[in-house]
């Protein structure tokens, strides 16, 4: 009968070799992930940053056009109020 010893043979370094590709491989894709959340994150910011100064310039657009119609109206309404003599409220 054939004795085979294993039990007095080295440890190959396949398995140890396997062993750190897959802690490897679990850390490359752990940062993968990472940097996948973190750029999703930040094309978030971003969309909301370029609303927030699109909404920005639109108000500012706004204020100006009111200040404009408003002081027209003043102008046109107050010569009208001169004219009859009543004083108006705004003024």
């Amino acid at each position: 009968m054939l004795r085979s010893d294993h039990a007095n043979m080295p440890i190959r370094g396949n398995s140890a070799f396997s062993i750190r590709l897959m802690l490897l491989s679990a850390v490359t894709a752990l940062t993968l992930l990472a940097l996948g959340a973190f750029g999703w994150n930040a094309a978030g910011a971003w969309q909301r940053y370029q609303a927030a100064r699109h909404t920005q310039e639109f108000d500012a657009g706004v204020n100006k056009f009111i200040a404009g119609l408003f002081e027209v109206l003043q102008s046109t309404f107050g010569a009208h109020f001169v004219e009859v003599g009543v004083s108006p409220r705004f003024r």
